[in-house]
């Protein structure tokens, strides 16, 4: 797991690795669910946020992979 930063406040990924390279991202639903409660927002609306997170981290990996 690891703790990004979204545009609502902190999430968890989980994430998997192939070679050591890593390939998918994905929310943790529970600290996307304890986000959304915590902001006032909807949990899709947390998820929503997590997701992008999750794919700003993926397109940095591949950019940084030789």
């Amino acid at each position: 797991h690891v703790t990004v930063m979204t545009r609502l406040g902190e999430v968890q990924l989980k994430l998997g690795r192939s070679d050591g390279q890593l390939v998918t991202a994905q929310p943790e639903f529970e600290s996307a669910r304890a986000l959304a409660e915590a902001t006032g927002v909807s949990v899709r609306e947390a998820m929503d946020a997590a997701r992008a997170a999750a794919d700003a981290l993926l397109a940095r990996e591949k950019g940084a992979t030789p």
